[in-house]
């Protein structure tokens, strides 16, 4: 009996000891293997590409309203669907939200088989023209007493946008505009051109020169 009681308690002081040692080693050794805190750098990568800067479903958000060929460069005009804004995308430069179009598939009989690519954020979304989601139906170009085309509201909004280096450009731009085509003064072609340029101007680069 006495020596079982010693046996007992001679192992469970063994087992004491060599459980502080491990705990000791296991700790040093659980130390020195865990991983480096991470920094804003780990996250660099993550927020240039973040997918919640991103438009998950495009084409929800918007749709194509119309296309054409001005002087020489493709454009397609996209309808907002959230805000009911429209948006202009050129074929030749990216557009103040970084749209830039990338081709257009046109069917000469009807404007429902018409169809866009669309780069945006580095993936290519195409569009396809369905006259279902537009609404309200693009407005007919309005003239005032001289017959001069009156420029849509959210054109004038970004205009009035424009601080006063931004209006000097501007006005610079629309200057040899004229002086180029003095028809463009009155006509409504002229809208897209302005559009752009205004985009041009507030990125801080200078209009294409017309």
């Amino acid at each position: 009996m006495r020596l079982t009681l010693w046996l007992s308690v001679a192992l469970v002081s063994l087992a004491s000891g060599a459980l502080s040692a491990d705990d000791s080693l296991s700790f040093d050794s659980l130390e020195s293997e865990l991983p480096n805190p991470l920094g804003n750098e780990d996250f660099d990568e993550l927020r240039g590409n973040s997918p919640f800067l991103r438009v998950l479903e495009f084409s929800s958000l918007y749709s194509l309203r119309a296309v054409a060929e001005v002087e020489g460069e493709s454009v397609a005009w996209l309808l907002n669907l959230k805000t009911k804004e429209t948006v202009t995308v050129w074929e030749f430069e990216s557009n103040a939200l970084g749209m830039i179009l990338k081709s257009i598939t046109r069917d000469m009989d009807s404007l429902e088989g018409v169809s866009v690519v669309i780069n945006f954020t580095g993936e290519d979304i195409e569009l396809i023209y369905d006259s279902s989601q537009i609404s309200p139906q693009p407005r007919p170009v309005e003239y005032d007493k001289n017959g001069k085309a009156k420029p849509p509201q959210e054109l004038v909004d970004k205009y009035r946008s424009l601080d006063r280096d931004q209006m000097r450009k501007y006005l610079e731009w629309r200057k040899a505009l004229i002086a180029k085509d003095p028809n463009m003064d009155k006509s409504p072609k002229r809208f897209p051109l302005i559009d752009k340029a205004i985009d041009a101007i507030k990125r801080g680069q200078s209009p294409r020169p017309p």
